[in-house]
């Protein structure tokens, strides 16, 4: 079996590459990316169908619910609209006895706006084929596609059922919203693979990640009268204690990385900020998921959560105006 499937594979191989050098043409940004005219995710599903329904699948095209966070008890941003932006579902039903099975991979990429090159270029250079989206995720879009058509064309007798999921809204802060509305929707299996990966390497289970800001008040004032209070001046305090924080995680735990990736505040050289925000990603570990089921009866980082806001807490005690000026710590994303 391996070596007919083998053989299907490399007999496709132009057919592969070029059908990832098509959807790499296609923009399929997600709308939140802070790209100044993202193009969504339809495209992309549009492209996809067809190629499905010539496989002999069932197809569902469906956008995700308004409320999808809410009712999956998962945190996730805010406001969102997920309306015109299909999740693709695509199934093969070959009835008896055997496993239920998800491929699933995501549409939307990234931003393009500040890609160096051409992003929709699909071009090949050094065996590599360059384009947004080509690692994370269309080229396992494709390499779920491709692998399903060499198994319907190599297997005989196959029982059970199989579904490929291509979804919306998985990077730039989504929380899982596709894959999210394909559970919700009825699309459960016995096991999933997850075409969302990092290069040749294949992961048994996966790391958790939060996101987290922190809005910081001050005082305004005229910088020349030394009036007012620092917002960013105690927006770095705070960045202080979030990086010993990280500091000793990371010892204990070297994957659970924590990356400040935006510090921002003020309006004007001459005004003292009354408002200064940091933003974070943190990973968290299976075993901080399990114990947050334990202490909460959810899946999650709750307790990677707590810990957080409390290391926050007792450091903003150190600081006069913090500790009478606590600052807001919301949560993105679970």
């Amino acid at each position: 079996m391996q070596q007919r499937l083998t053989q299907c594979v490399d007999a496709e191989s132009d057919a592969i590459i070029s059908m990832l050098a098509d959807l790499i043409h296609i923009e399929t940004t997600n709308p939140y990316s802070g790209d100044a005219c993202p193009a969504g995710e339809k495209a992309g599903q549009e492209y996809l169908r067809p190629v499905l329904e010539q496989m002999g699948a069932h197809i569902d095209m469906f956008d995700c619910p308004s409320d999808i966070y809410e009712r999956t008890n998962v945190i996730g941003p805010r406001n969102r609209d997920f309306s015109n932006r299909p999740n693709l579902v695509a199934t093969w039903d070959f009835g008896g006895d055997g496993p239920s099975i998800i491929v699933n991979g995501h549409m939307d990429t990234v931003g393009i706006d500040t890609f160096e090159g051409d992003p929709l270029s699909g071009e090949i250079c050094n065996g590599r084929m360059l384009g947004r989206g080509t690692s994370d995720c269309k080229g396992g879009v494709v390499a779920g596609v491709s692998a399903i058509k060499a198994l319907l064309s190599a297997a005989d007798g196959l029982r059970g059922r199989l579904i490929f999921q291509s979804v919306v809204d998985e990077e730039c802060n989504g929380s899982g919203a596709g894959t999210l509305a394909c559970l919700d929707a009825g699309y459960t299996a016995d096991m999933a693979v997850f075409v969302d990966g990092k290069d040749d390497t294949l992961t048994v289970g996966c790391s958790g990640c939060l996101t987290a800001a922190v809005d910081v008040k001050g005082m305004a004032g005229h910088a020349a009268r030394g009036t007012g209070v620092n917002a960013i001046e105690k927006a770095v305090l705070i960045h202080q204690a979030i990086y010993e924080f990280k500091r000793r995680r990371e010892a204990q735990r070297p994957d659970a990385r924590i990356n400040v990736g935006i510090l921002r505040g003020g309006i004007h050289p001459a005004v003292v900020p009354a408002e200064a925000r940091l933003e974070m990603n943190m990973v968290y570990q299976l075993s901080e998921a399990e114990e947050s089921r334990q202490a909460t009866g959810i899946w999650g980082g709750a307790v990677v959560r707590d810990a957080y806001e409390q290391w926050v807490r007792d450091a903003e005690q150190q600081d006069e105006w913090l500790r009478d000026h606590p600052s807001t710590i919301t949560w993105v994303k679970d």
